[in-house]
């Protein structure tokens, strides 16, 4: 049978004798109730034509689109000088492959969420996963509101519908400052970037610095950094004023990578020794803390595990399988480097 152009369904079916209709539940997977001999024909006419199934009429006999949408918390984030989102998308890509989905990353700066919205629902995808966004993120409700399937990857919302998968933030702080305080640190810091918008991993770890410090009976003080100096653009004075004027703490857990080593940068530009007179601890631990001029002390996260279970997640939600547990948190573990040294105090 010679046939020019693009192999259609319709020529699959006319080679093998049988409908349209007959072909589409063949190559779809849904032959449950074909005669095996019927499928054989069928997919021997396939592969004998080269038939390669058309994306959107798959979608359309399925309901399927087999694609993931991805959405970071900004499209800045992807030449960011942290590890963490590739660290993410590593474990999603990885993930992905092995339940037969593609992915679509939304990677352009859209004027309004409501576009991005848009692009999101317009049936490119069967679901979505939004990374980093915020507490109060318009576009995480609005998809949750309207039912679309959907996974909050580091974060979470107060959406009832919200499905999210993270690292356990409270354990983690508490993990550090129990850590600090029997190196003999009896005033500790905290620092986060202070961004627009309220970011639940955020929230998280200052409420569980101020429990953690009160119960281990130290002195805990949380510092919001000015975002032109989070991105390591330049030195606005807030950190060298906080290390050089009066202060009291020797020990400071950093909300970031990048900002724990532009603490590390700014303390030895001031002639404060780390770790001699001041522990730093990061809160991520990659590359970036690794290869500090002083390696530093870091809460790590599995960020590929996190990524690959946004996924599986996400597979669950669109298959309809539900879960008990709408929000999965991972176990964070402290990588001691050698910016923490005992402090003032030793027990």
């Amino acid at each position: 049978m010679a046939i020019k152009g693009r192999i259609t369904l319709r020529d699959v079916a006319a080679d093998a004798g049988v409908s349209v209709t007959t072909a589409s539940f063949v190559l779809n997977d849904q032959d449950y109730a074909i005669a095996v001999r019927t499928q054989q024909r069928v997919r021997e006419a396939a592969e004998r034509l080269g038939y390669r199934p058309h994306s959107n009429a798959r979608a359309l006999a399925t309901g399927r689109t087999q694609r993931l949408g991805i959405v970071l918390s900004s499209p800045e984030v992807l030449v960011s000088p942290g590890a963490y989102h590739a660290k993410v998308l590593f474990g999603i890509m990885a993930a992905a492959p092995l339940i037969n989905y593609n992915l679509i990353l939304h990677s352009a700066s859209y004027p309004d969420w409501r576009y991005l919205y848009g692009d999101i629902t317009s049936g490119v995808a069967d679901g979505v996963m939004l990374i980093g966004r915020h507490y109060n993120d318009e576009l995480t409700d609005a998809l949750l509101d309207n039912h679309f399937p959907t996974v909050c990857v580091s974060y979470n919302t107060h959406h009832p519908e919200c499905i999210s998968v993270d690292c356990d933030n409270a354990a983690g702080i508490n993990t550090a400052v129990e850590y600090l305080k029997n190196l003999g640190h009896r005033s500790i810091g905290m620092l986060i970037d202070a961004y627009d918008g309220i970011r639940s991993w955020d929230e998280e770890r200052l409420a569980s610095f101020q429990v953690s410090t009160a119960r281990a009976g130290v002195r805990g003080a949380a510092y919001r950094v000015p975002v032109e100096y989070c991105g390591g653009c330049g030195d606005s004075g807030f950190l060298r004023n906080l290390l050089l004027n009066d202060r009291s703490e020797t020990g400071f857990i950093v909300g970031s990578e990048v900002l724990a080593r532009q603490v590390e940068q700014i303390a030895l530009e001031c002639g404060v020794q780390v770790p001699n007179e001041l522990s730093v601890i990061s809160i991520n631990s990659t590359e970036v803390s690794e290869n500090a001029v002083v390696p530093i002390t870091s809460l790590w996260q599995p960020l590929n595990e996190i990524g690959a279970a946004a996924v599986n997640l996400l597979n669950d939600i669109i298959s309809g399988r539900g879960h008990t547990n709408h929000h999965i948190r991972f176990e964070m573990r402290l990588d001691v480097r050698e910016s923490c040294a005992p402090g003032p105090d030793p027990y």
